[in-house]
């Protein structure tokens, strides 16, 4: 469960989702739909922020597009209750 933690980290993060990505489209599917907790990434200078993430996502779309033009990723923010409203709310303000 230790390395759980390097997941959420920005260049880990990337690797996976290209993978997860490439591995799905192994298995023909080109509309993938992602539920993603937004402000959790992180590099070595702390959060990466929303921004980036959504310019991590953008970047394995393009990547992946090169290859199959017509793959498509859907995210889909999660707010989690156990951090309050406020969490839920800037989920919401997000999109």
């Amino acid at each position: 469960m230790l390395a759980l933690e390097l997941y959420n980290y920005a260049e880990f993060f990337e690797k996976i989702l290209k993978r997860v990505c490439v591995q799905f489209s192994k298995q023909h599917v080109f509309a993938l739909e992602l539920r993603h907790i937004f402000g959790v990434v992180f590099d070595e200078n702390g959060k990466v922020g929303i921004k980036r993430e959504l310019e991590i996502f953008q970047s394995v779309l393009e990547w992946m597009q090169m290859e199959k033009p017509l793959f498509q990723i859907r995210i889909i923010g999660l707010g989690l209750k156990m951090l309050g409203p406020a969490h839920v709310q800037q989920m919401i303000d997000i999109f």
